[in-house]
């Protein structure tokens, strides 16, 4: 919620389709990285736009048999360019930027869950799959 209205405050459209079960087993700071960082990306990339229809962010987390799904959606200003599977930042002080992706991959990857990053059609998307019943 703080984020949608974050957005709403920078006429970002936001928006969601969410649907989590109790008892992921993930601890409430990871998945509170894992959120932070793919949606501060999200807003940094579509706050570039002046049209209003590119000003979006669309976010879809749900159960799919033992796994949790979650899409995030958004268009970008300019093609990625990657750096082996991960986006090169666009920030000029790379030095100190270009982590909140390295980030959700340790998420990922503690949860034994899969990270897809990739563009299509001028939009930025980032696919996560975890097993929900995943105990560490």
């Amino acid at each position: 919620n703080e984020y949608k209205a974050n957005a709403e405050e920078m006429s970002i459209r936001f928006d969601y389709d969410v649907s989590v079960p109790q008892n992921l087993g993930f601890t409430a700071v990871d998945l509170y990285v894992l959120l932070g960082n793919t949606l501060d990306n999200a807003i940094e990339a579509v706050e570039k736009f002046e049209e209003a229809e590119k000003r979006q962010i669309d976010v879809m987390i749900h159960r799919q048999k033992n796994f949790l799904v979650m899409n995030f959606i958004n268009p970008i200003p300019e093609k990625l360019k990657f750096d082996d599977e991960f986006p090169v930042t666009t920030k000029k002080d790379k030095k100190y930027h270009g982590f909140g992706l390295r980030s959700i991959q340790h998420f990922v990857k503690k949860y034994d869950g899969v990270l897809n990053i990739s563009e299509e059609d001028g939009c930025f998307s980032l696919k996560i799959m975890i097993p929900i019943l995943h105990k560490k």
